[in-house]
């Protein structure tokens, strides 16, 4: 299994897959993203509470870690205090990214 980086702004944020996956699943997950960001931005929470757990399964199948601590924690899709979509890992003291 390969790992690479979610994207630049993303730092700490890495994805384990095979490499003849890549291509499908990169699609896949910037698909489901934008859908997310998409039906936040319309307020509609039900289709919104399907579309994390979407890119939340994606963020699984793809193996999604956070390097910033020892060992390296899953990380999930959920919204902050304000609603805004972000990027949470599981480590004890959670890092964020803004998505």
């Amino acid at each position: 299994m390969s790992r690479t980086s979610l994207s630049p702004t993303h730092e700490g944020i890495t994805l384990g897959f095979d490499k003849h996956d890549d291509e499908v699943r990169g699609e896949s997950f910037s698909l489901a993203r934008q859908l997310t960001v998409q039906l936040h931005d319309l307020g509609l929470s039900v289709a919104l509470d399907a579309s994390l757990g979407t890119v939340n399964a994606l963020l699984a199948a793809m193996a999604a870690r956070c390097e910033r601590s020892a060992p390296p924690a899953d990380i999930e899709m959920t919204t902050d205090s304000q609603g805004d979509l972000i990027y949470r890992c599981k480590h004890k003291s959670p890092h964020t990214w803004k998505v």
